[in-house]
């Protein structure tokens, strides 16, 4: 690998371009932390308030976004993902996605030029489990940038293309559609979840009739609704019992009827009680 002086002579121009984008479009609901930077090795420490989202942005910077706390759906590409606490992912360059914070969340993210990320993944986007590419990222976060030198950035890149090697999918995610009605349904659904027994509020929210929206569930996703919205709410719950969450509040969160109706979908769908999915995290 280059060093990373070497390629930020021939880049910083262009980083520093986007940066001032970046900057401009941060949502009112990012309230940005702190920074750590050195050079064009940008690393920012934010926070989210609860049903708080990102307006839809891209940017020439792959970017690694490290959850410390809360719980994130990332909309990228024709999926949403679930991101739970002490978990990264990595999302290409260039690749138009939204943040939505389903509880109050703090968030490190780094960003840098995709020539320095020589890791390839075989996957549009990576996400891996990494309690050491928090604490990689919070020491940049708490370096200043005349303490932060070449040896550090570049130890901190390698160490974090290494935590990146085992990358896995993120299992929690459900395919999007691309009507934009349908669009709007699923993501009203992903914001409030617990509207999902409501279909004829949903299909006005989409401005169509609960049969048109019933129709494009199968034309676009090959699914009912309310296989769709099952499917949404296993991996929304299976996030938030990992992330802690008592199993009655979750089933209540969900809309649920009862603790018995929620461990029963659980056990269905996924052959394990809510209890057990809690254990494992």
């Amino acid at each position: 690998m280059q060093t990373l002086d070497a390629a930020l002579v021939a880049i910083r121009p262009r980083l520093e371009r986007a940066e001032r984008g970046w900057k401009a479009d941060t949502p009112p609901a990012l309230t940005k932390l702190s920074t750590g930077r050195r050079d064009n090795f940008v690393v920012t420490r934010s926070e989210m308030r609860r049903d708080q989202a990102s307006r839809w942005h891209r940017h020439a910077e792959m970017q690694i976004l490290y959850l410390l706390d809360g719980l994130l759906s990332l909309t990228i590409d024709s999926r949403s993902h679930l991101v739970t606490r002490g978990h990264a992912v990595w999302i290409p360059s260039t690749a138009a996605h939204q943040v939505h914070a389903s509880k109050p969340s703090a968030v490190m993210s780094a960003y840098l030029e995709p020539a320095e990320w020589d890791a390839i993944t075989p996957f549009p986007m990576g996400s891996f489990a990494s309690p050491t590419a928090g604490v990689l990222l919070e020491k940049l976060i708490n370096t200043s940038p005349e303490h932060r030198s070449r040896h550090v950035d570049e130890a901190v890149l390698t160490l974090l293309q290494d935590e990146t090697s085992t990358e896995l999918p993120l299992a929690l995610s459900v395919s999007m559609p691309k009507d934009p009605r349908l669009l709007t349904v699923c993501r009203e659904l992903l914001r409030a979840p617990q509207k999902w027994q409501r279909k004829a509020e949903l299909a006005a929210v989409g401005n169509m009739s609960v049969r048109t929206m019933s129709r494009l569930f199968r034309a676009e996703l090959g699914l009912t609704y309310s296989e769709w919205a099952q499917d949404m709410l296993v991996h929304r719950a299976i996030a938030m019992l990992q992330d802690g969450m008592p199993v009655t509040t979750v089933a209540f969160d969900l809309s649920y009827d009862s603790h018995s109706a929620f461990t029963a979908m659980s056990r269905r769908l996924t052959g394990r009680s809510p209890s057990e999915w809690r254990d494992r995290r």
